[in-house]
């Protein structure tokens, strides 16, 4: 190549050699011929670089563009945020051998049903599926909202938006997610799931198990923060709960301090005052915390 780009040069140099005796010494020896086959053969080969070049290229880019479509297809939460999908919860999350119980405290499927529940399905923000996914992860494990914002990648101003304003969304749906079974048949089917947990027909007519459970909370900087303080000495505000026998909420009642007993917790909830549940010819059962109570409401507690 080297050869010819020389010959090349030294016809088509301007100045005071004679081209005209350099082209006819070539054309008397033939060199004209050769030297055009050896460019016709150089150019040749040069444009078929380029040409492979710009197809593997091509070829690269669009290969790449169909690996982006298809991750934005995998992964729902890439939508208008940047969302680290490697991060170990967000991983475990998107792995459908993994159990996201550990993490959210919540079966996979009950989170597809929330949110279902919610209409996360948006195409702007994050999406909303990691939103639910904050709101369970913050609920979860009550953790500060710094936590949370390193936990799933996401800053903490953001964490804290999003916790509250999907809690304020679901409190809205509470009465379309957690009611009474008031059909018989709908009373049918727990009572028989509680005879079959106990193993005897009498609990046919069994359609609900109450409990109340402790909440901690920071201590109040209010002049009652004592009434918070209860016998397992933390300071907690108190959960009322009735379930059926799948363990499903059927009646909330929150918000009394800690130190306050079942039992006037009972007597002051809606369920009690208005006698709404459970209907008549059925009972619910509760533990030694509660009073045996035949009216208003049929309450049948452990033998002691």
């Amino acid at each position: 190549m080297t050869n010819v780009c020389s010959n090349v040069q030294l016809f088509f140099w301007p100045g005071s050699v004679n081209r005209h005796s350099l082209m006819h010494s070539f054309l008397d020896c033939n060199c004209i011929r050769d030297l055009w086959e050896e460019l016709e053969k150089c150019i040749s080969s040069t444009v078929e670089e380029k040409v492979t070049f710009t197809s593997s290229l091509c070829l690269h880019e669009t290969q790449h563009r169909v690996h982006t479509k298809q991750s934005s297809k995998a992964s729902p939460l890439s939508t208008y945020g940047r969302v680290n999908t490697m991060l170990p919860l967000l991983r475990s999350y998107f792995d459908p051998e993994e159990d996201t119980k550990a993490d959210f405290r919540m079966s996979r499927e009950a989170l597809h049903s929330l949110m279902h529940q919610l209409n996360t399905h948006r195409c702007h923000g994050l999406g909303g599926e990691l939103e639910v996914l904050i709101l369970a992860y913050w609920l979860a494990h009550g953790l500060t909202y710094s936590v949370v914002s390193r936990a799933l990648g996401v800053p903490k101003t953001t964490v804290h938006d999003v916790t509250h304003r999907m809690a304020a969304q679901l409190v809205r749906l509470k009465d379309q997610i957690i009611h009474h079974p008031m059909t018989a048949a709908a009373l049918h089917n727990v009572g028989q799931g509680f005879a079959a947990l106990a193993g005897h027909e009498a609990f046919s007519t069994c359609v609900g198990a109450i409990d109340g459970c402790h909440v901690r909370i920071k201590a109040p900087s209010t002049p009652d923060a004592q009434d918070y303080f209860n016998r397992k000495l933390f300071h907690s505000v108190q959960f009322q709960a009735v379930c059926d026998s799948k363990g499903q909420f059927l009646d909330m009642f929150v918000g009394y301090p800690g130190s306050v007993h079942y039992s006037r917790i009972l007597k002051h909830s809606y369920l009690y005052e208005e006698a709404v549940f459970p209907p008549p010819g059925y009972f619910i059962v509760g533990g030694g915390g509660y009073p045996c109570l035949e009216r208003p409401i049929t309450l049948m507690t452990t033998f002691r």
